[in-house]
């Protein structure tokens, strides 16, 4: 018999935080329709009720997390803590709140919950039936060219050894080879957001990728969403794949 896996394998620093299928739609400037006979990957999904809802809607959507144990107790209390920390978190820069999406942070907070609980509702079956997938960037578990659309969402550049000390793994050359990896997994197109942008200046790391990625067979937007928790918070990267590349 196997041993379960309950190692629920994420720093602390990084918070198991999801959001429903209306934030997916804004954040990454979605419309399902033109996906709806592809293939998508959600990396890393969290907590989210998007793949479930998706799936209600008949897409072909896939989510995979380091956090995707075997013990889905530690999920649950994992997921209420960090919302919890997140709008602890929120509380503290209220002069930069936007109301685009949330009226406030209470109704944030619901959203959360709702995502959460439409989550744990589905991680037996989505287990079971391998839609949910216990996985960490940068080494995923799928070939080449797997999915046609990959959405990355609050992880990358959000989370970095130039925000938090006690991330020295997920420095640029962690960020570099995890977006590679979406791209090699990916046949169309690689959308992932937030990009980060302080008083107009990108976040170090998305101006030494984009360096990087001139060489790549792409075409690269950074595209506002939206989608905004924090003003100016709304840029989204997408990274378009050429024809026959």
């Amino acid at each position: 018999m196997a041993e379960k896996n309950t190692n629920f394998n994420l720093p602390k620093e990084v918070l198991f935080y999801g959001r429903t299928l209306p934030e997916y739609l804004k954040m990454f400037d979605l419309d399902l329709s033109i996906w709806k006979d592809g293939k998508v990957l959600d990396c890393p999904a969290g907590p989210a009720s998007f793949v479930e809802e998706a799936r209600q809607r008949g897409l072909d959507v896939v989510g995979c997390d380091p956090a995707y144990t075997d013990e889905l107790q530690l999920i649950i209390n994992k997921g209420n803590l960090d919302i919890d920390e997140t709008i602890k978190f929120s509380s503290q820069y209220l002069q930069l709140f936007s109301q685009k999406f949330y009226v406030s942070l209470e109704d944030m907070r619901q959203y959360a919950k709702l995502a959460l609980r439409s989550f744990v509702d589905s991680y037996i079956m989505g287990k079971q039936q391998k839609y949910y997938i216990q996985a960490s960037l940068p080494n995923l578990p799928f070939s080449n060219q797997s999915f046609d659309l990959v959405l990355s969402g609050n992880f990358l550049f959000i989370y970095s050894d130039l925000s938090n000390k006690n991330l020295q793994s997920f420095d640029y050359q962690f960020h570099k080879k995890a977006v590679l990896e979406l791209l090699r997994v990916c046949k169309k197109e690689v959308r992932i957001f937030p990009v980060p942008c302080i008083q107009g200046e990108l976040h170090k790391y998305v101006k030494n990728l984009l360096a990087d990625l001139e060489t790549q067979e792409l075409v690269v937007e950074l595209t506002p969403v939206e989608y905004e928790v924090f003003k100016g918070g709304n840029l989204m990267l997408r990274l378009i794949k050429r024809i026959n590349c």
